[in-house]
Formats: structure tokens, sequence, C-alpha cells
């Protein structure tokens, strides 16, 4: 839906880094403008896995933040001539 209504934007995403790397606490730190890329952003971070951050020689948990940039191409790809 969002590729046929044009929808683009940049998504921050806010969460934490376990330490055996995985994501907790994924929250939506600035939104798109756009709830289904907001929440497609979020999903997908549910899969990201990091290196742990080290301190001492050991993992330790840090906040961190990254962004999601939702652009679409000028009608290069398969998906911008399947919606024409």
């Amino acid at each position: 839906m969002a590729i046929r209504l044009g929808h683009e934007g940049t998504t921050i995403l806010a969460f934490r880094i376990g330490v055996d790397g995985l994501l907790t606490d994924i929250r939506v730190a600035q939104s798109s403008g756009h709830q289904e890329l907001d929440d497609a952003a979020v999903a997908g971070a549910r899969c990201w896995h990091y290196r742990p951050a080290m301190k001492d020689g050991k993992p330790i948990e840090v906040p961190w933040q990254a962004s999601v940039k939702w652009q679409l191409r000028g009608g290069n790809s398969w998906l911008d001539r399947l919606f024409q």
C-alpha cells in the first residue's frame, strides 16, 4: 500500500542491544510520517542482530538508535513497473 501511495520517509528507531546482540524495547523515536512504514521498521528490527558492546572484556547492554530510510526508486525497479 505504501508503494501505491508513494510514501517515503525516514523512521528512527530507539532500542537496547542486549549482551546477546539481540534488540529489546524497540520503539519509534521519530516517525516517518506514515504508520505503515514505522510498523514495518519495527517489525524488521526484531530480526536484527548486533555485535554486543564490550566493557572490561565483557558484553554489556547499551541503548542505541538506527534510521530506516524508505525511498521509492524512479521507475527502474520491477515494483515501480508493477504498480504503474
